[in-house]
């Protein structure tokens, strides 16, 4: 097991990557989205990405930390069907303060199917609650 980071720089963890292996189920279907496809959604291909992007830093974060994704910038450049299996990369390529950013990419058996780019804020855990407690007091 890992030892925990103490302290919030992540800059010694550019380069590092993560997998997510995932077989498409037919609840990951675009036909749960508003289309009739029987593919993977985009959405969930996005979700599969950024948990991808989490599994990069999971380990090294101190405690009392947590990370949320902060944004996407991908294409979703072909369509998987429901049964095959995809396989998510996301790679750390850079650092600013709190800040961090992932390439991800996913392919499926035949081609590459996402390309793109995640970003994730390292937050208090705490404090992010205690500003979601105040958000839903009500």
């Amino acid at each position: 097991m890992p030892t925990r980071r103490t302290d919030a720089d992540f800059t010694a963890l550019i380069g590092t990557t993560a997998t997510t292996t995932h077989t498409v189920r037919p609840a990951d279907a675009a036909s749960n989205w508003a289309n009739e496809l029987d593919v993977l959604a985009t959405p969930v291909l996005l979700w599969l990405g950024e948990t991808t992007a989490m599994k990069v830093i999971e380990s090294d974060l101190p405690e009392g930390t947590m990370s949320l994704g902060l944004s996407h910038d991908a294409a979703h450049l072909a369509p998987t069907p429901v049964g095959e299996t995809v396989t998510l990369t996301a790679t750390l390529t850079a650092v600013d303060g709190t800040r961090l950013t992932f390439d991800v990419e996913g392919r499926d058996s035949r081609a590459v199917i996402l390309r793109g780019r995640h970003g994730r804020a390292l937050v208090d855990r705490q404090r992010f609650t205690a500003k979601l407690t105040d958000r839903t007091a009500g």
